[in-house]
């Protein structure tokens, strides 16, 4: 008996470690994950193409990162065969991966997008307020995600879920106005269509943003 608490102890502390590697990782993959979104962002309303590139060019990284949490992750189930509150916790962790990975290919195809829109001189000033107001907003989105999976706690399902949907109708609303835009014919259509391919992107990012929200609900189900 006298061998066996020792021995139980250090199996303990050694998942905790694992599991702090595990979210670790993900924190560091989130961080990047923001940083692809803001530059694609950012290459877009400035017209500035370097921006644009470190977006696409860092998407690799994100890619490798998630990887290695799933990589991880797995290790940590098939070693120690984690129940209820653990196993959630590391499943969690990877399935928010997933959806960061998701929405890192998306801010790489937004900076294609916006790249292409640069290339031709056009920054559709008559709408940047209104795209630039969905693509602060999707931003904010994705924190306010991010933020309720680092808190470890139940969320309100219910209102993230109806903000989700009040974003997406306003993205879709912006991309009706360009659409409207394209039929009056007066200004050249394939800036306005990248526009409207990099919004589609930006819906994208909203949806796995809310999954992200949707495994902390998962993770941390409320008592009701």
């Amino acid at each position: 008996m006298k061998s066996q608490k020792p021995n139980k102890v250090h199996l303990l502390s050694t998942f905790d470690q694992s599991l702090w590697e595990l979210q670790k990782e993900l924190k560091e993959m989130g961080a990047q994950t923001r940083s692809n979104l803001d530059q694609a962002f950012r290459g877009l309303m400035n017209g500035d193409e370097s921006d644009c590139n470190a977006a696409i060019c860092n998407d690799e990284m994100v890619d490798q990162l998630e990887l290695q949490i799933d990589q991880t992750g797995m290790e940590i189930l098939l070693r120690f065969s984690p129940v209820a509150t653990d196993l959630r916790r590391v499943v969690a962790t990877i399935k928010v991966a997933n959806h960061l990975e998701r929405i890192s290919d998306h801010a790489g195809t937004i900076a294609k997008r916006a790249r292409k829109i640069i290339k031709k001189g056009e920054n559709s000033a008559e709408l940047s307020e209104s795209v630039e107001t969905v693509l602060f907003s999707s931003l904010e989105f994705y924190d306010t995600s991010l933020d309720a999976f680092r808190a470890a706690k139940p969320v309100d399902l219910e209102e993230l879920t109806s903000r989700h949907k009040k974003l997406s109708k306003g993205c879709k609303k912006v991309v009706k106005a360009i659409g409207k835009q394209m039929e009056g014919g007066e200004e050249e259509v394939k800036p306005l269509l990248n526009l409207i391919f990099l919004l589609r992107s930006v819906e994208r990012v909203l949806d796995h943003s809310l999954g992200v929200i949707e495994v902390v609900d998962f993770a941390h189900p409320s008592a009701d």
